[in-house]
């Protein structure tokens, strides 16, 4: 088990990697600043199953530094902001494997990972029923290399990503789309040995979604995700769903 106690998360970053339709109550949160890293769980520290996995006692929690500022403006129906972050991270936990015995443990990484970007936020309100919403966020994310004073780009961590998304209200219609991107990155492939460093392709995912009021408390409605059926990877060899559509009836208790 592992417990994840701080990381450094903007929601302009959530709202890349996953889009969501504006809502308006999401919307009067302007940022969201998390700190990340991972704790010691016990079976870091003494888990064991044999031939496969030894504990060590000896393991230390990751510790990290960090800080973000950012400039907002907003004026009439335009809002924007520009976020900067940049975090420091020491004794990462790691899995080792010993290829003669073939047991494998968690040790701290020597050295600190570097991360740090920017983040770009966009809304126009266009009147009183319609909104639209963008992002972009850069990420540089590196971690100490087998050569000593050497970085590489950590896995799964796209360099670029972002979203756009219109959403509105029309008497007792609601609807939305958004679409986002994804840039390429890094994974390990393990189903080969020795392991070896894969490429995953960036990709573009579109949704949408429509609701009608039928009466107070009852509301029909249909939503699609991945309309483009999109044939993409977030963690090499782990599928993604494809192309979806749901409809339906709401019921609440107003």
């Amino acid at each position: 088990m592992k417990i994840k106690l701080l990381g450094l998360a903007l929601l302009g970053t959530a709202a890349a990697i996953q889009p969501a339709l504006a809502d308006e109550a999401l919307a009067k949160i302007k940022n969201i600043v998390v700190i990340y890293a991972e704790n010691r769980s016990f079976d870091h520290l003494f888990g064991f199953f044999p031939g496969s996995f030894v504990g060590n006692p000896a393991l230390k929690s990751e510790s990290s530094k960090g800080f973000e500022a950012s400039v907002r403006y907003r004026h009439g129906a335009v809002q924007a902001a520009l976020t900067g972050y940049r975090q420091r991270l020491s004794d990462e936990i790691v899995d080792v494997f010993d290829p003669v015995t073939f047991i494998s443990s968690t040790v701290n990484r020597g050295g600190i990972s570097h991360r740090s970007g920017i983040e770009v936020e966009f809304a126009w309100r266009l009147g009183d029923s319609l909104r639209l919403s963008a992002n972009y966020a850069y990420l540089h994310a590196a971690e100490p290399g087998a050569i000593p004073s050497t970085q590489l780009r950590e896995i799964r961590r796209p360099k670029h990503s972002g979203s756009v998304a219109l959403d509105g209200t029309e008497g007792r219609l609601t609807y939305g789309a958004s679409l986002a991107y994804s840039g390429a990155r890094n994974d390990t492939n393990f189903d080969v040995f020795p392991a070896r460093t894969v490429r995953l392709d960036s990709y573009w995912l579109a949704a949408a979604k429509v609701a009608f009021s039928v009466r107070p408390g009852w509301e029909i409605f249909a939503r699609a995700s991945n309309l483009f059926d999109a044939n993409y990877q977030d963690v090499f060899g782990y599928r993604t769903e494809g192309r979806a559509i749901f409809a339906g009836l709401r019921l609440s208790g107003k």
